[in-house]
């Protein structure tokens, strides 16, 4: 009776034995390699995807600093009673006292001299479109854009004695094909939206 029990223990406990011996030995060089075999090609797979997220994090990210700049200049200008002109190059903007009707207010000197950086070097302002108009490349021959937010709370090209003007800024990555784009109407409101291709949308 006491062999047969001893025996059953043995049985139960064979397996754990195994287990026991096999975790003190370690892992084999199969099975080594086979791990990192399958880290290397999830590393491989998911690079491209944190890549293209953090691309796209970058493009949103400049576009709200484009439009914040233009909605803050636009407040800036409402309760100042002064011409504010925004100049938008690839990477960065400047503010200004606008001259022209309204003039310049002297007395006014918030406004940052030094350019501001809204983006980073893989993300870049490639065009602008006046009006619905054809999109304009930027580039060195054509390096900003600028519009006047007025006390008005309107936006022109160079003063209020010109109509109300419409400016769509054409955002893009270096690498990828998304766009955003930032639209400033004539009345002064600032919306922004995705497009698939560098085009207006």
């Amino acid at each position: 009776m006491i062999d047969r029990e001893k025996q059953r223990l043995s049985r139960l406990q064979a397996p754990w034995k195994t287990v026991r011996r096999r975790l003190a030995g370690g892992f084999s060089i199969v099975e080594l390699m086979a791990v990192v075999a399958i880290g290397s090609l999830m590393t491989v797979v998911a690079l491209p995807i944190i890549s293209t997220t953090m691309s796209n994090v970058h493009l949103s990210a400049a576009a709200s600093s484009l439009s914040g700049a233009a909605q803050s200049s636009r407040y800036q200008a409402i309760s100042s009673g002064c011409g504010i002109l925004l100049t938008v190059s690839a990477q960065s903007y400047q503010l200004t006292s606008a001259a022209g009707n309204p003039p310049a207010c002297s007395a006014f000197t918030p406004l940052p001299t030094s350019l501001i950086p809204y983006t980073s070097t893989e993300i870049s302002l490639t065009a602008v479109s006046v009006n619905g108009g054809a999109a304009v490349a930027i580039n060195t021959s054509n390096p900003t854009a600028a519009f006047q937010l007025n006390p008005s709370g309107m936006v022109t090209a160079t003063s209020t004695t010109v109509p109300p003007t419409n400016y769509t800024f054409i955002l893009s990555q270096s690498k990828g094909a998304a766009t955003k784009q930032v639209n400033v109407s004539g009345m002064g409101y600032v919306t922004v939206h995705s497009c698939p291709t560098n085009s207006v949308c």
